[in-house]
């Protein structure tokens, strides 16, 4: 459904693919780079599903100073975290990450609200 209806609003021009930092157009199935055409403003759309939907929001109202430490931190405990996903265990196991609060009880952290995420 959301995709036929980004693809009206394409049509009808009140979004517009636009440029990332590398310079492409990114829109797949993950994440969409987007204008609204009328105002100019940026629009970011990006995806998950529930069992990762934890990870999706941590990263997504975090910093980008944050998430370097959110994710260094799961390194030094000898895991992988992964932005569109969980959490990879130092044995390969795969990890859900239905809720924030699961996201920081991997990271051996308490809880920190978004507006925190510094």
């Amino acid at each position: 459904m959301l995709e036929r209806r980004l693809a009206d609003d394409l049509y009808d021009r009140l979004l517009q693919k636009r440029l990332g930092k590398g310079g492409r157009t990114t829109y797949g199935p993950k994440n969409k780079l987007l204008v609204h055409v009328p105002s100019s403003i940026p629009v970011d759309i990006f995806t998950t599903d529930a069992r990762n939907w934890g990870m999706a929001m941590v990263v997504r109202t975090g910093s980008a100073d944050f998430n370097i430490q959110l994710m260094l931190r799961f390194r030094q405990l000898g895991m992988a975290g992964h932005a569109y996903g969980g959490v990879t265990a130092a044995g390969g196991q795969e990890i859900d990450c239905p809720d924030e609060e699961t996201v920081f009880r991997l990271a051996g952290w308490t809880w920190i609200p978004p507006e925190e995420r510094r």
